[in-house]
């Protein structure tokens, strides 16, 4: 079902998307009944990884007033066939769906005595009826072989408030990360908004209880005067306006990680790291960062000692999966945090050479 959520992608790039705001309604069409229940069994794996409200799967794309026209590569079909690329042209537009069927499921197509495939022909969908335009300014539309996606890309402001909302959470997760806090820490969180009259403002305020909610951590309207007990703080622009953010310990509770350390651990530290291999400060042995989506971070040791034992791919995994305890679920790796770059079947030397990268992970 990959091909699905990778033609609703390429919907949401070619419209200028972004995924953080929400869409209402993905339709999945096709012809096999079993395909549809596989698609529906993973929905909510595809609501996730696509932002949207609602999966429908149909079989009736004639409800949607979808349909499958051809439009011929004028200059391809010249250069083949010169005297009759205007005959071959006109016969390619008057192509009825059945030919189209059968063109999309061979490859090719025979027009006027001529076999064309697919550098001849453009296939392109369009809507049709009564309400033809009502339903072109609502879905756009996208083909792989037999199946058929309509996503809904109307905008209204409550979802792209939801994403801006979700451009809060990200800044605030960029912010606990930047002070070395662990989800387990204990926190508060206090945000802020300038100008006030911002629509960011209401944002903050309307999806409060979401952005706690995703965050794990309480959340509070920024006050007057700084509160107590600040562990870091940070102001950023988002349309326009100026967000706040202050990250504070409630009940003035230092987290783990803040906790002034006595000083014989500190040079029990110090010995671990020299006899671990570690220089002016770096470690000798190539390492990589591991972001664990909404666990937390570790770095694991590609080698060790330098130039042996080196980590395949799937070792790499099995590390992932030992530090942060993970059971029964293997994670997927990428380089980017919006899953646009997997790495699959690495060699040892491609794993050498994510030395000093962050990798994210996220459970499949």
């Amino acid at each position: 079902m990959q091909e699905v959520i990778d033609i609703g992608r390429l919907i949401r790039e070619r419209n200028t998307l972004p995924i953080k705001y929400p869409l209402s309604e993905l339709v999945v069409v096709h012809e096999d009944s079993q395909y549809l229940d596989d698609v529906k069994s993973l929905e909510k794996y595809i609501v996730e990884e696509l932002n949207i409200k609602t999966l429908t799967v149909t079989k009736e794309k004639q409800n949607y007033g979808v349909v499958l026209r051809a439009e011929p590569d004028v200059k391809e079909i010249g250069k083949k066939f010169r005297s009759e690329s205007k005959k071959i042209s006109q016969a390619v537009k008057e192509l009825s769906g059945q030919d189209l069927h059968h063109f999309v499921t061979e490859g090719q197509i025979v027009v006027c005595g001529q076999t064309l495939g697919q550098s001849d022909i453009r296939l392109m969908h369009s809507f049709s009826g009564e309400k033809a335009n009502e339903l072109s300014q609502k879905y756009q539309v996208h083909s792989a072989g037999e199946v058929l996606v309509l996503l809904d890309v109307t905008r209204n402001q409550e979802m792209m408030d939801e994403g801006t909302a979700r451009e809060v959470i990200n800044r605030i997760q960029k912010l606990r990360k930047k002070a070395h806090l662990v989800p387990s820490d204990p926190i508060t969180v206090y945000v802020g908004v300038k100008p006030p009259s911002h629509n960011l403002s209401n944002v903050v305020t309307n999806f409060g209880e979401f952005i706690s909610n995703t965050l794990k951590v309480p959340l509070q309207l920024l006050p007057s005067q700084t509160p107590p007990g600040v562990i870091i703080e940070e102001t950023s622009q988002i349309k326009d306006a100026a967000l706040e953010i202050v990250i504070c310990t409630p009940n003035g509770i230092t987290p783990s990680n803040q906790q002034k350390e006595p000083e014989s651990d500190k040079r029990k530290k110090l010995k671990i790291h020299h006899e671990n291999n570690i220089e002016n400060g770096e470690p000798v042995c190539k390492f990589v960062n591991i972001e664990l989506c909404d666990v937390g971070t570790c770095s694991v040791l590609l080698e060790n000692p330098k130039g042996k034992y080196i980590l395949s791919g799937d070792a790499l995994i099995r590390q992932v999966q030992v530090v942060f305890g993970i059971h029964g679920k293997r994670p997927e790796l990428y380089l980017s945090s919006d899953k646009t770059k997997p790495l699959n079947n690495l060699s040892e030397k491609e794993v050498l050479n994510l030395h000093k990268r962050t990798l994210y992970a996220y459970l499949s």
